[in-house]
């Protein structure tokens, strides 16, 4: 059921899509290359890709590259973050157990 709606989508974007995106782009020159069913099933897989992507990080779908870099950003700062969480979790134990305190 899942490959058969990415399947249609997939000729949907190659077919009739009005909206110009990065996707649509790569799959017209699979296309080009490869021919328009392979295109089509290529695109069904990278778009696969993306949703299972945007699951996973409760991200939205970027039409452009621009929006990447801003992206990547996001994530390094995240994960920052949690490298800063885990640094002061670390630190607050050391401090415990010079203390003497046992957990």
């Amino acid at each position: 059921m899942v490959r058969t709606a990415l399947l249609y989508e997939a000729a949907i974007m190659l077919t009739r899509g009005t909206r110009f995106s990065a996707l649509k782009r790569w799959a017209t020159e699979v296309a080009k290359r490869r021919g328009m069913k392979r295109a089509k099933v290529a695109l069904a897989r990278k778009l696969a890709t993306v949703l299972h992507r945007m699951w996973a990080d409760a991200s939205q779908f970027r039409w452009g590259k621009d929006t990447v870099t801003a992206s990547r950003r996001n994530k390094a700062a995240r994960q920052a973050a949690i490298g800063a969480a885990s640094s002061r979790s670390r630190r607050w134990d050391e401090g415990l157990a010079r203390s003497g305190v046992v957990l």
